[in-house]
């Protein structure tokens, strides 16, 4: 039977709404959606290569964290190779170990990670560009599992081509990939925390079919272990960030909230394994067991850290560029009408970098414990932006392809474009308006006398290619293709990392002075005690012959020598002459030395104010007055550095 034209006219009822709740987007079903879902991962995977792994061994460990981590390790594997001539009890094998002493006051997995790493090296003698490398190979595999977990997370969530775009924002966000470069605990913490709640978001399986029991029992025990690990490895601070957003999660999917059995087990299984090392601590050395879990101490500057809490989320989305202005558009677009549909499920990413945000505001205290907290934060943070960034994406890519396209898109493309134009052209202004940088500061004298002549010509080529890419990306952009722009985006990224390791690692400001310093006076000091000589007032304020308050010790002096440097003040001298003959003393350069005919300036640290001094046994000595310190405040047993 036929129609009348005016049937033709009417509109036809829709059947299903554009997207319901537990709506994925359509991919490959069964074997074939297996092999994307893995080639997407590998490509990612691939793809985050060249930015972490370019010259990661040639810059020396300039932060200071990154050193104390990696000096922490190797004297922790020296003290243990040495516990093999001698019983040792489990809490001297299990504790890392710095100038001397057991470090009670901080998690210890990092280190013993990094250990196990630096396996088969000479412990007396190590080779430390070797062990910079071993140790930052570490944290690139520590990188590559947390854009994996991410891969992970917005699979589970909204499915292939939400978790490709969002590791692909991972892959080139610069936050992840110089913490990826760095021996610290940040990568570390990163991966654990990430692979914590992929897994157990992996066994809600939300706003999906119900999951199996041996799913939920395998996820959850998977993430209890990565949590516990997690803690381990930077204190109580993981906890939250991994609870929080699972919890959320719980709450938004309809017939999951029976399943906040699974997280209370997985954080038992967690306590279990933190407990009997909060337990070893608290036996040893009960007053700093609460340190590094964050407890009072920790809390009581997260109150006083409120007042600047604004600046710290500024610094959140400065840290998330080039994705800044797409992780605004994210936050705002479960409110949008267009996410009609879907809107529940782009809150399980938005809940989660909610709570890393108010984490960051919360993350008060003392500058010193700003920074480091600063980075554990910031990295997750970029992680989860990823996730959120490419459900964002992804929900363009559906809705373009219904001939839709939201404000955030019509908005946020031109501005992004444009940022990213202007960033392009950075490296051909720095090379032609400031040649002298190659000479002063970024590449060392031999270097840029080798390449002087390429500088603008390698600059200017990637300025060119960064320029190529965004005009193919805005072609995209302008033609409606959300998906391809932002893998175009991703690639500049890439890209531009990738090419600025090669001149930026081979910079003066990658190599630090310390190191050349050491080096010339080393080979006097083998064989000989070192010293470092702390001023009589600042030495009681330190807290010499109790629990030291700040660091006295430069790690730097520690990991460059290879060995202890007991910290002594002017009336333990005599002591020393009596006990060594021959020593040597570290101190500042502008420090009156007790007895100065018996010494004997041999070097300068110009790069910490220090100069070295060898003290001789002579008449002097006879005369001193025998200075009898207190016990504790022996040169053997002189408070650690705590940096």
């Amino acid at each position: 039977m036929t129609q009348s034209p005016a049937a033709d006219n009417q509109p036809r009822p829709r059947t299903t709404p554009v997207l319901s709740p537990e709506h994925l987007p359509s991919v490959p079903q069964g074997r074939a959606g297996r092999v994307v879902t893995w080639l997407g991962l590998v490509m990612c995977l691939l793809l985050a290569l060249p930015p972490l792994l370019i010259d990661v061994w040639r810059p020396d460990a300039v932060d200071r964290r990154e050193l104390t981590t990696v000096a922490v390790s190797l004297r922790s594997q020296l003290f243990q190779d040495r516990l093999h001539a001698r019983p040792g009890s489990l809490a001297e094998w299990l504790a890392p170990q710095l100038n001397g002493r057991a470090r009670w006051d901080r998690p210890p997995a990092v280190h013993w990670m990094q250990q196990a790493l630096l396996s088969g090296m000479d412990p007396e003698n190590p080779r430390l560009r070797e062990a910079l490398l071993r140790t930052r190979m570490g944290s690139v595999a520590w990188a590559l599992v947390a854009i994996a977990a991410v891969y992970w997370i917005g699979r589970v969530i909204c499915g292939t081509g939400s978790a490709v775009m969002g590791a692909l924002v991972c892959v080139s966000s610069p936050m992840l990939i110089i913490h990826g470069r760095s021996a610290t605990p940040t990568m570390m913490l990163t991966g654990l925390m990430l692979m914590s709640v992929a897994a157990g978001t992996w066994a809600i399986r939300p706003l999906r079919p119900a999951p199996s029991i041996e799913r939920q029992f395998v996820g959850w025990v998977l993430c209890g272990l990565c949590l516990g690990t997690a803690v381990l490895t930077a204190g109580l601070i993981a906890a939250p960030l991994v609870v929080a957003p699972l919890l959320l999660i719980l709450l938004l999917c309809p017939g999951r909230v029976g399943h906040l059995m699974g997280l209370v087990a997985a954080v038992l299984i967690a306590s279990l394994m933190v407990l009997p090392w909060a337990g070893m601590v608290q036996g040893v050395s009960p007053e700093n067991w609460s340190r590094w879990l964050w407890s009072r101490e920790r809390t009581d500057d997260v109150a006083v850290g409120w007042g600047d809490a604004g600046w710290r989320v500024v610094a959140l989305f400065a840290a998330l560029l080039p994705w800044t202005l797409w992780l605004i558009g994210a936050l705002l677009q479960p409110m949008s009408t267009s996410s009609s549909g879907t809107r529940t499920r782009l809150f399980l990413g938005w809940g989660w970098l909610t709570v890393m945000a108010v984490m960051i505001a919360a993350a008060g205290g003392a500058a010193g414990q700003w920074r480091s907290r600063q980075a554990d934060l910031l990295a997750p943070a970029a992680a989860a932006a990823g996730v959120l960034i490419g459900q964002l994406f992804w929900r363009y890519v559906e809705l373009a392809s219904q001939g839709r396209y939201p404000r955030s898109w019509r908005w946020l493309r031109w501005p992004h474009t444009v940022l990213l134009g202007a960033m392009s052209l950075l490296p051909a202004a720095w090379a032609w308006l400031e040649p002298g940088g190659w000479t002063g500061g970024w590449i060392d004298a031999p270097a840029a006398g080798a390449i002087w002549h390429w500088a603008e010509i390698y600059l200017t080529g990637l300025s060119v290619a960064l320029l190529l890419i965004v005009v193919l990306a805005a072609r995209w952009a302008a033609g409606q293709m959300p998906g391809r722009a932002l893998v175009a985006w991703a690639t500049w990224g890439v890209v531009m990392m990738s090419v600025l390791a090669f001149p930026l690692t081979r910079g003066a400001w990658a190599s630090d002075p310390l190191r050349d310093e050491l080096g010339r006076l080393r080979p006097v000091m083998v064989g000989q005690e070192v010293f470092w000589l702390e001023r009589a007032e600042t030495a009681v304020a330190a807290g010499v012959g109790g629990v030291p308050a700040r660091p006295m010790v430069d790690v730097g002096v520690l990991f460059y020598l290879g060995k202890d440097v007991p910290t002594i003040v002017a009336s333990e001298l005599a002591n020393a002459w009596a006990e060594h003959g021959e020593f040597y003393i570290i101190a500042d350069s502008d420090q009156p030395l007790p007895s100065p005919e018996a010494a004997e300036a041999v070097g300068e640290l110009t790069s910490i104010g220090k100069k070295v001094w060898r003290y001789r046994f002579g008449p002097s000595a006879q005369t001193q007055p025998a200075a009898t310190p207190p016990e504790s405040t022996s040169p053997a047993t002189t408070a650690p550095v705590t940096p």
